[in-house]
């Protein structure tokens, strides 16, 4: 049986020009959520460039802006792929990052990543400089991600309203450019594990 391979281009993009997030409980894992939904704000005004209080919605940049956070916190905190990989957080300055954008009070959250959307330079010292050597092939992406997401808070247009797409775009330009771990030793142990689960 042929094995269909779906590109991009095959696929139906909704559109969502009518369409207005609606209001509700604010829900997510605090590590994770964007500094955006935990303020209820929205972090530019698209013609000033400086914060604005509105009348907020979550959506789907948010979203992205979340799983990007997951992404970033196993690059940091993890050693490789599979068992056993938690990574010895030693030198304080990890051990001060990883404390600051995942695991502190809500407050200090907020603050520590709206500080990364405002200063550019930032995201590049704090996080990707402290990913583990391990990940290193992610790095280009998480970056494109990253930027991808600012521009789509700054300004509201295509980025904004199209996001899926432009992230969907950077993930699979990215895949063919990252290290597979067929046979790393704890991606094997770990699959081995999960068969054995199963």
């Amino acid at each position: 049986m042929k094995r269909h391979d779906t590109s991009l281009q095959d696929i139906p993009w909704p559109n969502f020009e009518s369409r207005k997030p609606q209001k509700g409980e604010r829900a997510g894992t605090l590590p994770f959520i964007s500094p955006e939904v935990l303020r209820q704000i929205s972090m530019y005004n698209a013609n000033q460039g400086r914060s604005k209080l509105e009348d907020f919605r979550h959506n789907s940049v948010h979203d992205l802006e979340s799983f990007l956070w997951v992404l970033v916190h196993i690059c940091l905190t993890r050693k490789g792929a599979g068992i056993d990989m938690i990574r010895d957080t030693g030198p304080r300055q990890l051990r001060d990052i990883i404390r600051d954008y995942f695991n502190a009070k809500e407050h200090i959250l907020e603050d520590m990543k709206l500080r990364l959307f405002q200063t550019s330079d930032t995201f590049e010292s704090d996080i990707i400089a402290s990913f583990h050597p391990y990940f290193d092939s992610l790095k280009p992406l998480v970056r494109k991600w990253w930027a991808r997401i600012r521009l789509a808070y700054r300004h509201h247009g295509n980025e904004y309203y199209h996001i899926h797409s432009h992230i969907l775009r950077i993930l699979n330009n990215a895949l063919p450019t990252i290290s597979r771990s067929d046979n790393d030793p704890g991606t094997v142990a770990d699959i081995r594990h999960r068969k054995e689960q199963h």
